[in-house]
């Protein structure tokens, strides 16, 4: 009954986000090691799911894997958010 709960919180506020404007250039697996940085220059690796669609997927991807990573490094779920 709790994850319900839950899932039920995420459907509301997911029916207010804004739907974008354009369907983009997706990575499709986006998180910290698909991204090789050399100095000044990033480089984006490993595109074998790219797709094309709303850009919200690879941010949030992303970012939840920022999440995952902090709490298995650190025990704390904001730690890299600086």
């Amino acid at each position: 009954p709790r994850i319900l709960d839950v899932l039920e919180g995420c459907l509301r506020l997911a029916e207010r986000l804004p739907l974008p404007d354009r369907d983009v250039l997706l990575h499709r697996d986006f998180y910290p090691d698909q991204v090789l940085v050399e100095g000044t220059r990033l480089w984006i690796v490993d595109l074998d799911l790219a797709a094309v669609g709303d850009p919200a997927l690879d941010a949030g991807n992303f970012l939840a894997h920022l999440v995952e990573l902090s709490l298995r490094t650190t025990g704390d779920a904001r730690a890299l958010s600086p």
